[in-house]
């Protein structure tokens, strides 16, 4: 391998390992807050992506998931009102968010329309989507998570095993088989760096990680939602008698988990296209990221999210025997094998104590 192959492979790995990095910070914010590991993760990104492709493509947009979103969208307006009612007057929040929810129906389906018949620029679909799938986030953690009758941690996850069967299912009806591709950000050539080329896309793809990342740091150290979810996952009972809803807490972490993940699903597909099928191995990766550096642990989750996608792509680069992209998926589940295997007593440790 000639150092201008050396460096075209690292570039690969930092675009991939900032991907992965990404998702391994949706599971870690879930996780520090419920001590529950979701497995939907990876289709909140499959989400990004599509819906980022649908609202470009407004124009061809077919009537069903035009509905389908609108309904989606008045639904978990109905559902976060009715999280926040009152016990004593508990019904009626519940008759108004049902008026609310049914009434919010055609005003969103007037929206859809109105999007339908106008041509969207890529920034305003790049953001929209975090925003759909913020709200899909809060849904699944309201009907799946939250309604649950004291379930196992066990059982919490296979749920969002369902979950995540559920929503790729329906992205598979609505959207097809076939891969989608959005616009690049910036058109124009790739560029240059040290004998590699270096691609447009990739540049915000790695941005948006960096950027994220410290987001996340000022998020969790100076706000005071930040400093609550925090307070949640380090002592729920004491949080809560302190006057923090922990419900609460996990409903948000799971909405800015979801809405994370279709950052990384919008910013990705005009490099790398997406499809119906992708989110499984993408949460696959961002979970071997987020165990590499620790569940609890966001900087972790982030230098274990690129140092998996460099050595991932500097071990195919060698071009060599079972070192072939076609054994990429094969190599990662050998490093979570290896990771479960070293640090399998320090991960009981920490469900014993969480």
């Amino acid at each position: 391998m000639s150092s201008e192959e050396f460096v075209q492979y690292l570039v690969f790995g930092i675009q991939d390992g900032s991907i992965y990095a990404l998702i391994g910070l949706g599971f870690t914010i879930i996780y520090a807050v419920t001590n529950i590991i979701n497995f939907a993760q990876g289709e909140f990104v499959m989400l990004g992506g599509m819906l980022s492709y649908m609202l470009v493509e407004a124009t061809k947009a077919p009537t069903l998931p035009t509905v389908v979103i609108a309904l989606m969208v008045a639904v978990s307006l109905g559902l976060f009102l009715y999280s926040l009612r009152a016990r004593r007057i508990r019904r009626t929040y519940a008759i108004l968010s049902t008026i609310f929810t049914l009434g919010s129906i055609p005003f969103v389906l007037f929206l859809f329309k109105e999007f339908a018949s106008m041509e969207i620029d890529i920034a305003p679909a790049s953001i929209l989507p975090i925003l759909m799938a913020g709200a899909i986030g809060a849904i699944v953690y309201l009907l799946a998570i939250r309604s649950a009758k004291r379930p196992s941690t066990v059982s919490l996850i296979i749920i969002t095993i369902g979950a995540a069967i559920f929503l790729r299912g329906i992205a598979g009806e609505l959207w097809g088989v076939a891969g989608h591709r959005t616009p690049v950000y910036w058109e124009r050539p790739s560029l240059e760096f040290m004998g590699a080329m270096v691609h447009t896309q990739t540049i915000f793809i790695f941005g948006s990680m960096v950027a994220v990342t410290i987001l996340l740091q000022l998020f969790f150290s100076y706000t005071m939602l930040g400093k609550s979810l925090k307070a949640c996952a380090i002592n729920p009972v004491g949080a809560g008698l302190m006057g923090i809803n922990p419900k609460m807490m996990a409903l948000i972490a799971f909405a800015l988990a979801a809405a994370l993940g279709a950052v990384v699903g919008t910013v990705m597909t005009p490099k790398t296209g997406m499809d119906y099928e992708r989110g499984f191995v993408l949460g696959l990766y961002g979970f071997v990221a987020a165990a590499l550096g620790g569940f609890k642990s966001q900087i972790g989750a982030v230098i274990g999210g690129l140092v998996l996608g460099v050595v991932m792509s500097l071990v195919i680069g060698l071009s060599w025997g079972p070192f072939t992209s076609g054994y990429k998926d094969v190599w990662a589940m050998v490093v979570l094998l290896a990771i479960l295997l070293l640090r399998s007593s320090r991960l009981a440790e920490e469900e014993r104590i969480g």
